[in-house]
């Protein structure tokens, strides 16, 4: 879970406890083990809070409904704010990753055939025979 605080550019990132995250460790952010969190949002006023209901757990929202002032609900992705920072692949990029769809496609087709022949002409088709 990562809270970002807009006015102080401040981030507080919840991990799972058996993690260790001190490599991440920055001025503007603080590490926090995930059993924490309640007791930390309850400590909290927090004015407004903007939730991605997609991925957002049931308690933790129930949680910020009781202890935020208001809450705004983002339930679609492409209306979630971080969505417009996600990098955006440019010419060269987009055609290259056409090409390997491409033939990744053409691996599959060839695979299935070969499958399909292989079954069809009543032979067992054995995982250690595979190319």
């Amino acid at each position: 879970m990562l809270l970002l605080d807009k006015e102080s550019k401040h981030i507080d990132l919840f991990t799972d406890d058996s993690l260790d995250m001190n490599h991440l460790a920055a001025a503007d952010l603080t590490l926090h083990k995930y059993s924490e969190f309640e007791t930390f949002v309850k400590s909290k006023q927090f004015s407004s809070v903007a939730i991605d209901t997609l991925s957002c757990s049931h308690r933790d929202f129930s949680l910020f409904k009781d202890c935020a002032g208001s809450v705004i609900e983002y339930s679609k992705a492409v209306d979630l704010p971080i969505t417009h920072l996600k990098v955006h692949k440019n010419s060269v990029e987009l055609e290259g990753t056409e090409k390997a769809l491409l033939l990744e496609s053409a691996a599959l087709v060839s695979f299935y055939a070969e499958v399909e022949h292989i079954l069809n002409s009543g032979r067992v088709l054995w995982e250690h025979e595979g190319e």
